[in-house]
């Protein structure tokens, strides 16, 4: 009598997903990883999906690491995050509902590494996500792998966007304590000052509008998600406290926008005063001109 077949258990699938600005992934090769999820706030892009093997992701964890070292030859020049940013890739390991204990144990060692404190977890029915800048575990059932897969993906994409404004904004703090002079003090003499104001000026539009498109997302993360889906991408985002960051993140350009507002209120003074002097000069000139003629004229008749 023939035995009955037993079930193999499931078994975890990993993969490494790069995000890239929309033209570097228009202009991939053939053998590129697969389009998996495209942006278009706070930027242009795309997410690439690569599967890869279980035992490979220790590897490329390093080479990652490589990448991101801006102090590393290795880095990739088309590199889209900031030399500050930790990650541009996420590398993801997918647990399906029944895989074994030992499994999960592993998955969640590789996740924890050497900065637990990073570590948020979020957990709504049968389904997990365990989430640290850079990595992923998650667990649900198999045939929701690919729903839940691009709603991490749209997680990470979001909180890492976010956390390089944070940080570029962090660091330019001292950059404008030292602008802060020209708010009460800007004239003729600091002129070779002008046109990094006028950089500066326009790059604070920039982050203001960033911030507001990034904001206008992660508000809207959960919509259109599968009800426990979307409350556990919630959970997600309040372990994470994106709402909080990117109101901290807002309050603080409001402190560059005071600043450079001021700035640009005196460029434009001053800009209006030389427009004026020299309209000035010019009716000065006419009016000479004006003057000298009708003396020649004058001269011409009594001779």
């Amino acid at each position: 009598m023939a035995k009955p077949s037993q079930k193999s258990a499931p078994q975890p699938t990993a993969y490494r997903i790069r995000f890239v600005a929309q033209s570097e992934a228009a202009a991939k090769p053939e053998n590129a990883p697969e389009v998996f999820r495209r942006f278009r706030d706070p930027s242009a892009a795309v997410a690439l999906r690569q599967a890869l093997p279980r035992e490979s992701l220790d590897a490329d964890k390093e080479d990652t690491e490589d990448r991101d070292d801006p102090h590393n030859e290795k880095r990739d020049p088309d590199h889209l995050s900031a030399a500050s940013s930790p990650r541009d890739t996420l590398r993801v390991l997918f647990l399906p509902t029944g895989t074994p204990e030992s499994e999960v144990e592993n998955a969640h060692r590789w996740l924890a590494g050497a900065d637990p404190g990073s570590l948020i977890t979020a957990c709504s029915g049968a389904q997990s996500i365990s989430f640290r800048p850079g990595q992923a575990v998650i667990t649900a059932p198999a045939e929701q792998r690919e729903e839940t897969l691009a709603a991490v993906t749209d997680f990470a994409f979001y909180e890492c966007r976010l956390r390089l404004l944070e940080a570029e904004v962090a660091q330019s703090w001292p950059e404008l304590e030292a602008d802060m002079p020209q708010v009460s003090k800007l004239d003729e003499g600091q002129k070779k000052l002008w046109p990094a104001l006028y950089r500066k000026l326009s790059h604070q539009h920039v982050l203001n509008m960033t911030a507001t498109r990034l904001d206008h997302r992660i508000a809207l993360l959960t919509q259109g998600r599968p009800p426990e889906l979307g409350k556990l991408l919630a959970r997600l985002r309040a372990r994470a406290r994106l709402p909080t960051r990117v109101e901290q993140l807002h309050g603080h350009l409001e402190v560059r926008d005071g600043v450079y507002d001021q700035i640009g209120y005196r460029l434009s003074d001053h800009r209006q005063m030389r427009a004026s002097l020299v309209i000035e000069i010019v009716i000065v000139a006419l009016l000479l001109m004006e003057v000298g003629i009708s003396l020649y004229n004058l001269v011409s008749e009594v001779k």
